[in-house]
């Protein structure tokens, strides 16, 4: 849909093109926002009703932090700012879209392996939801605004990194699950070099010269 926002001619105007950045990042907001809470919550034998405060909080923030770009429309997707050199970012995007993996028990093999084939986590989780985003955003990435694309990036690299721990470390033989967030890992990191490369590039506002007021006598 979004491709087909920015492709679909010139008589669009650039209000309306604002728009498509604006749906796209509300969206997200509204996504993550449900899977902040539902998410994180769930019923257990052991601990009964559990809570992880913590992930549920970060999102509520990200999801405020976007909320000046929605309501300015900071962002714009628009065909001359697609690059066709960030195509790359589709393919792990998908890769998150699809989310595929198998269960044998509570252990996450690659599909085929196990017992049970899942497919299409993304829509409720953030891990899987993410990457889809980000690989859109990157692949119009001039035209979206680099505090955007920043709050994005970083939240994403911290519960990358976090999941790279838990799934190749922690948990070995759920080992697919890692494999399953790399596409949070990869495009996160790469959202914040080509947000920090766009704020370098950025051109400078040329200095005022202030010239004190005359008196006159």
């Amino acid at each position: 849909m979004t491709f087909l926002s920015a492709f679909s001619g010139r008589s669009r105007g650039v209000r309306e093109k604002r728009a498509v950045a604006r749906v796209l990042l509300f969206a997200y907001i509204f996504f993550i926002l449900v899977t902040g809470f539902l998410q994180n919550m769930g019923q257990t034998e052991e601990w009964g009703f559990v809570w992880v405060v913590g992930n549920t909080v970060v999102m509520v923030l990200v999801s405020f932090a976007l909320l000046p770009d929605v309501r300015h429309r900071l962002s714009i997707i628009r065909r001359r700012d697609f690059r066709p050199a960030m195509s790359w970012t589709l393919l792990p995007g998908l890769f998150a879209f699809i989310a595929p993996y198998s269960l044998s028990g509570d252990i996450i093999l690659p599909p085929g392996v196990g017992e049970r084939l899942v497919l299409g986590d993304s829509g409720i989780t953030y891990c899987f939801l993410t990457p889809v985003f980000l690989s859109l955003l990157l692949c119009f990435h001039p035209g979206i605004h680099s505090g955007t694309l920043s709050v994005i990036s970083f939240a994403g690299l911290g519960f990358g990194l976090f999941n790279m721990l838990t799934w190749f470390l922690l948990n070995p033989e759920s080992w697919w699950m890692g494999v399953l967030h790399l596409p949070l890992l990869i495009l996160s990191l790469s959202g914040l070099v080509i947000a920090r490369w766009s704020i370098d590039r950025a051109p400078e506002l040329p200095a005022r010269n202030f010239s004190p007021p005359i008196m006159k006598a």
